[in-house]
């Protein structure tokens, strides 16, 4: 949202970014077989990419569950996917990442703020091919996808809990006043 502010001409002096928080879901305990991956039930917004997030896990040889409700459906979650043409910052991927579950993303919008690549999720460009290729690694190197998990939950508690965004709000407002 900074980058979209500072092209409009608002002077950088005069934007604060507060990222989301999310809650710190329990460590999800991730199915051994068959894998369980998830991405969010969006498919009426053509913004998202439920249609090709469907089409990557039908190359990649697995099944897709669309959620619609994230905090119930990410335990047992093995793999998450946030794939989309356009983002702000992604808190389906922070609440994934919370609850331990390996993320691949889309390398769009504030995704990248979050997400860095083979440290604590994976970031893959919006083909079919591309987001196939990242399921099948994952598939193919569980302890990478565990280490993964194990890192973006570090990044929500380090960076992006509730209490960490109420705090920052509460500074801009009284930086604000002042």
């Amino acid at each position: 949202m900074k980058s979209v502010l500072l092209r409009r001409g608002v002077p950088a002096d005069k934007i604060a970014v507060v990222y989301d928080g999310v809650p710190l879901l329990d460590d999800s305990a991730p199915v051994d077989a068959p894998p369980r991956i998830l991405a969010p039930a969006n498919a009426d917004d053509p913004r998202k990419g439920a249609a090709l997030a469907l089409e990557a896990a039908r190359l990649a040889g697995v099944e897709l569950h669309l959620s619609d409700n994230l905090e119930r459906d990410l335990p047992g979650a093995s793999l998450f996917l946030y794939i989309t043409h356009s983002e702000g910052l992604g808190s389906g991927a922070l609440l994934a990442m919370s609850a331990g579950v390996p993320v691949i993303a889309s390398n769009v919008g504030g995704l990248p703020e979050i997400l860095r690549h083979g440290e604590n999720g994976w970031l893959v460009e919006n083909t079919p091919d591309a987001i196939a290729a990242a399921i099948r690694r994952f598939q193919s190197d569980p302890a990478l996808a565990r280490g993964l998990g194990r890192a973006g939950r570090r990044t929500v508690v380090d960076r992006f809990t509730i209490e960490r965004m109420v705090r920052r709000t509460m500074e801009v407002y009284m930086q604000v006043l002042q």
